[in-house]
């Protein structure tokens, strides 16, 4: 087993996991009309008389495949939002109007410089007038893309418009933000008379999935999270007669659907299993990847951290609780309390994470991975924790890891296509220079050991370097297993790690269909059903292809968390 970020690997079926920081700027927004309508004071006599009599803006959040980002085509299974946007116009003018009508591809942001220097923000664009589809084409006004087509508007004569595209949310990690921009609809004549904004789910709609106010996740555009209601499995804000400013654009955080998933069917798992240790260590890890550790660091005043982490630690001890000599149990736990500091771990957690790693070593002394975390965190040689060296300690001086995509989980393609996968390598020694290193990769199969590396021939120290790999149907782990040398000759432990590789089917096309008239449509998620091996198994068990070499693979709500699986008999 291994860590990235402090958590036990975990790999999403449905979900490659994006950077934890957004690397372009998304959202969505009202049509708008013609750049000299725009620009000025919309009163009679002057600009447009066209007014939006009434909008109705449906986000359907779901799992999709999209392109990871716009200058890179890797496709990879994301949160999207296949968004209908429908408007009622009205000419109140006694003349016939026709305008080049506007729909923003990208908005500027006062954070981060305008999306256009991140490439198009929305795909899949589709207009329709009346119900009838008609083209459209893109024009930079101040630099920013617009959908623009020409539409007629009659005196005292409603004209439907429809917009429907793909989008994605900003991605924060564990959870997405996502906007709807309505000030873009100031410049018809006069208020939007109604609207609604809806955001449906596959799943009804919880409390405990929504967020606001996260630290680490900075407004990307002026914006509010209105007072929306709950119906079901969707969230609907409604007005009337709005002025749209800035401040009325909308903004919603959620708690990433398949982490969400995650949660509730390991919640049901938990219940179903009241007394099963592995059931409370998945939903433990369910509740882990709810809180949006950024860059090592422990949320503090994160609702997300305080809502789910104190879930998780109580979940974990009872894991342990149940099964004292559950060892992925104790270093997953050891993984999450060290969590809270990215350096040097502040009591309570420095002395808790002894007990968990003194515990392990207590039932496998020979356990890597225990010694490895306690080299790395500073407490061997502790002497409240571990006042005399480890065997490993001693024999291998060198400390040194390796880390696959920066410490992501997951990489993906089209299956039969190349996937490159970078390896960022550090290494130091007390007693030398680290001048050598020996590297052994597998497309599935697992770490290798010290013994296995024997024959690997040492090269230069290199801080990175990249392999590249061809992707296969469904998901296989691709690891890395690296050994260091310094200029006397001491070596370092075998260090590993490895990212999970899917690759994809081709995409089915995403076809919209105009819907001028919506109602309400159930998209409730099936109910998911886990099982477990009984608790009393083998030392290790046969491999799963997703996970690797001596590991098993839980399927939750999508979610698969690899990790070897090593009970000590009672």
């Amino acid at each position: 087993m291994h860590v990235k970020d402090g958590r036990i690997t975990i790999v999403l079926v449905v979900l490659a996991i994006a950077l934890a920081l957004p690397l372009a700027l998304r959202a969505w927004a009202d049509d708008a009309p013609p750049p000299n309508a725009a620009a000025s004071d919309v009163t009679p006599g002057q600009g447009t008389q066209v007014q939006m009599v009434a909008e109705q803006v449906v986000l359907e959040v779901r799992l999709a495949q999209a392109p990871r980002r716009q200058w890179d085509p890797e496709l990879v299974t994301t949160t999207v939002a296949f968004v209908t946007a429908d408007f009622v116009m009205r000419n109140l003018g006694s003349a016939v109007e026709t305008l080049d009508v506007r729909f923003p591809m990208g908005w500027p942001s006062p954070v981060g410089g305008p999306p256009a220097e991140f490439g198009a923000i929305i795909q899949d664009v589709k207009t329709y007038v009346d119900g009838a589809e008609i083209p459209w084409k893109q024009v930079d006004f101040d630099g920013q893309p617009w959908a623009v087509r020409p539409v007629r508007f009659a005196p005292g004569q409603d004209v439907r418009l429809t917009v429907q595209y793909r989008a994605q949310p900003i991605d924060w990690g564990a959870f997405v933000d996502f906007y709807y921009i309505l000030e873009t609809g100031a410049g018809w004549r006069g208020p939007i008379g109604q609207g609604d904004i809806i955001f449906r789910f596959p799943y009804p709609v919880d409390a405990d999935m929504r967020t606001s106010d996260e630290p680490a996740a900075e407004a990307y555009y002026p914006s509010k999270t209105p007072p929306f209601v709950v119906e079901g499995n969707q969230l609907r804000w409604h007005f009337e007669n709005l002025e749209p400013k800035s401040e009325d654009n909308v903004r919603l955080s959620v708690l990433k659907p398949e982490r969400w998933q995650a949660i509730l069917a390991a919640r049901r798992l938990a219940q179903s299993k009241p007394d099963d240790s592995m059931a409370h260590w998945v939903l433990a890890q369910a509740y882990y990847m709810a809180v949006p550790i950024q860059r090592g660091y422990w949320p503090e005043r994160s609702t997300l951290a305080n809502r789910f982490g104190p879930l998780a630690e109580a979940e974990f001890k009872r894991a342990i609780q149940l099964a004292p000599k559950n060892i992925p149990a104790r270093l997953a736990f050891a993984n999450f309390l060290a969590a809270h500091s990215p350096e040097v771990l502040p009591e309570p957690y420095r002395s808790q994470v002894c007990e968990q790693l003194k515990s392990i070593l207590a039932l496998d002394p020979d356990n890597h991975d225990a010694q490895q975390l306690a080299i790395e965190w500073g407490v061997m040689g502790d002497p409240a924790c571990f006042p005399e060296p480890t065997a490993l300690l001693a024999s291998h001086p060198v400390t040194g890891s390796v880390a696959l995509q920066g410490g992501a989980c997951c990489v993906g393609g089209a299956a039969g296509s190349p996937v490159s996968i970078r390896a960022a390598f550090t290494a130091t020694s007390p007693l030398a220079k680290v001048t050598e290193m020996r590297t052994a990769t597998r497309y599935g199969g697992g770490c290798l050991k010290e013994g296995e590396m024997a024959s690997i021939p040492w090269e230069p120290f290199a801080a990175s370097q990249r392999f590249t790999v061809t992707a296969a149907i469904n998901w296989i782990g691709f690891y890395a297993s690296v050994q260091y040398r310094d200029a006397q000759g001491n070596l370092s432990p075998v260090v590993c790690d490895d990212v999970s590789v899917e690759g994809m089917p081709p995409l089915t096309p995403y076809t919209v269909v105009p819907q001028p008239t919506r109602s309400p449509a159930s998209t409730a998620l099936p109910q998911l059903t886990m099982t477990l091996a009984p608790t009393a198994t083998p030392k290790s068990l046969p491999a799963p292809g997703v996970c690797g070499s001596g590991a098993i693979a839980l399927l939750i709500a999508g979610l698969a968390l690899c990790t070897r699986w090593i009970f000590v008999h009672v």
